[in-house]
């Protein structure tokens, strides 16, 4: 795989993952009697796609960083900017962004369970051919 196609392959596959962990807690997140209205499942949808653009934005400094690392390392790297990027995604769905009447702790908690929902999936990624990537994508750290 030639060096632009195994970046693009690992950036989507970067912010694929990303926008399904993020979802995923997004949704695990509303109550069930918050899915009358529309609006608690537009926002889970609104801080996904959020985050996926910034994995796909930090990807290129990302792939680069992961290079030769130790999976533990790469699993890590992957978690924290999971974190990063859900609370940018919480963050780009607050509107208006107020630093001061932002809720924090409700951001932060989405932040690190999609964080912990990242090693998860690196865990579930892990393959015996590969033991130093948490990619789903053979040659892509």
């Amino acid at each position: 795989m030639g060096l632009p196609n195994k970046w693009i392959a690992g950036a989507m596959e970067r912010a694929g993952k990303t926008v399904a962990q993020t979802l995923a807690t997004g949704l695990l997140a509303l109550n069930i009697a918050t899915l009358t209205s529309f609006t608690p499942l537009r926002n889970a949808i609104v801080v996904a796609v959020s985050a996926g653009v910034l994995s796909v934005l930090t990807s290129v400094g990302s792939i680069r960083l992961s290079q030769g690392r130790s999976f533990a390392k790469n699993t890590l790297l992957r978690a924290a900017l999971t974190f990063v990027q859900t609370l940018g995604g919480v963050a780009a769905a607050a509107k208006p962004f107020n630093v001061i009447d932002f809720h924090w702790p409700m951001a932060l908690a989405t932040a690190g369970v999609a964080a912990l929902a990242s090693v998860l999936t690196s865990l579930a990624s892990a393959k015996p051919g590969q033991p130093d990537s948490p990619s789903l994508i053979a040659g892509v750290d």
